[in-house]
């Protein structure tokens, strides 16, 4: 009998091509995440290599990251589209 060896791989190699943007990029991610653990993010996070921030919403699943943070959620995301705002070029 041959013995199979499995290789880990990512599903989504979002780390290989987030390194290749250079696009702004703003990551929200709850911090109890039971879907898509939060160090995903973290590791995300230190590979962008632009404009980046990341709103980490302490407590939040996986679906509840918006209720969770409240009026955060919209305050960081209208910040980061006013942001964007000087990046556009017509």
């Amino acid at each position: 009998m041959i013995p199979i060896q499995v290789l880990p791989f990512e599903k989504f190699p979002n780390q290989s091509h987030i390194r290749q943007t250079n696009i702004p990029i703003l990551l929200i991610h709850g911090t109890k995440d039971q879907i898509i653990p939060y160090w995903h993010s973290q590791v995300l996070y230190d590979s962008i290599p632009g404009p980046k921030q990341l709103l980490s919403v302490e407590g939040a699943d996986h679906n509840d990251v918006a209720i969770v943070a409240g009026d955060q959620y919209g305050r960081t995301i209208g910040q980061w589209l006013e942001q964007l705002k000087g990046r556009v070029k017509n």
